[in-house]
């Protein structure tokens, strides 16, 4: 097996997408921060950790159908800083449907950002 090295572009900042108000209380700490943080270090890009904020107490996604996902994010999210023209990588846990980055990302770019990369740890089938 060989190896292939693609090129890739750089995002300029890296957010990830905020706990559920009730998980991150009962856990006492948002797992994503922390590996937002941590990752953005090491491929040296900037970091926001507070700019996207959940504005909503949604259903949790995963007690959810299909269709019902995308309605539950509907006005879920805001920005709390600038991102026109920039690259912007966001990064959650797990992708199942996809609602959660969609909801995001269509944020990010009505906001000006220029690219929206999703990134996820696990995505289910």
């Amino acid at each position: 097996m060989g190896y292939r090295q693609q090129r890739w572009n750089k995002p300029d900042l890296l957010m990830t997408i905020p706990a559920h108000p009730r998980r991150r209380w009962r856990r006492g700490f948002d797992h994503m921060e922390l590996i937002g943080d941590r990752l953005a270090r090491w491929l040296n890009i900037g970091y926001s950790q507070n700019s996207l904020l959940r504005t909503r107490d949604t259903l949790a996604q995963v007690s959810l159908a299909r269709h019902q996902r995308h309605k539950n994010l509907n006005q879920a999210f805001t920005l709390e800083t600038s991102v026109y023209g920039l690259h912007i990588a966001i990064i959650d846990d797990v992708i199942t449907t996809g609602a959660t980055m969609n909801a995001a990302a269509q944020l990010l770019i009505c906001a000006g950002a220029h690219t929206v990369d999703a990134w996820s740890l696990c995505r289910t089938l």
